[in-house]
């Protein structure tokens, strides 16, 4: 009993640890670095920035934490078909495990040949070019013949980065969700009462955006997409350790409980 006391200590450390893996994941660097970078290049000013910006993640927060009730909700109402809960489970372990291989192939293919390019791992070129085109679609400034381009109330702006933020967050749940549904799963595991089940749900999707909030930050300041992508290359190996550590740790749980 005690040792499962204090094993339990280490529950909100490893979904808050979860949700920071998931926030320095690649998938999710990229498109804010790329968001930021698309509005500097189109002249809007750092009022206008840090408004869009901030809206911008909130709307990830909310989506995601959106996500992550519906969910818990659904495998929660599931759990009481003790063979259908108990098949689920071990998919998401025997997923988790199999994300993990592959999350270590990518830190292998890296090392070995230094590029990024036909990792698995990531998201796929047609949803970058489309969260690409959303935010260019909302954003992109457009200059009549003879005329200055006008600039859109900030209102304007702030609903716009609702939108966008929704819209780039269902589409990166391809990638970011290889990580967020067996944190779930492992929520549904460990914690028997709601209230609690929603405080890790909220720390899980707090964690995620701290990365984002702070590239922004650094954007803000002028980093541009190269700099970012440097370090971000720079770190990689790294990031896919920890994410099949993640993955493995995640997998082999979710397994033994099941």
């Amino acid at each position: 009993i005690d040792l499962l006391a204090y094993f339990k200590t280490f529950e909100p450390l490893a979904i808050a640890g979860a949700g920071l893996t998931d926030g320095i994941n690649p998938c999710a660097f990229a498109s804010i670095v790329f968001f930021v970078s698309f509005l500097s290049l189109q002249g809007y000013k750092k009022r206008e920035l840090i408004i869009i910006g901030l809206t911008f993640i909130f709307a990830v927060f909310i989506t995601y934490l959106a996500i992550g009730l519906g969910l818990f909700s659904f495998l929660y109402k599931l759990s009481g078909f003790w063979l259908i809960s108990r098949i689920f489970n071990l998919t998401v372990g025997i997923l988790s495990i199999i994300l993990g291989v592959l999350a270590l192939y990518d830190f292998f293919k890296f090392k070995k040949t230094g590029e990024t390019e036909g990792m698995i791992l990531q998201l796929p070129q047609g949803i970058k070019n489309r969260i690409h085109s959303i935010i260019g679609l909302h954003y992109r400034k457009t200059k009549e013949k003879g005329m200055e381009t006008s600039r859109p109330h900030i209102f304007r702006l702030a609903i716009s980065a609702l939108i966008v933020g929704f819209s780039v967050s269902i589409l990166e749940a391809v990638c970011t969700g290889q990580v967020y549904l067996p944190t779930i799963t492992f929520v549904l595991k460990t914690s028997h009462l709601k209230l609690q089940a929603l405080w890790y749900l909220v720390l899980y999707n707090i964690m995620f955006i701290v990365p984002l909030f702070i590239i922004f930050l650094f954007a803000l300041m002028g980093v541009t997409s190269e700099q970012f992508s440097k370090v971000l290359k720079k770190h990689l190996s790294a990031i896919k350790i920890v994410m099949a550590i993640l993955f493995f740790g995640l997998g082999i749980f979710l397994i033994w409980r099941a």
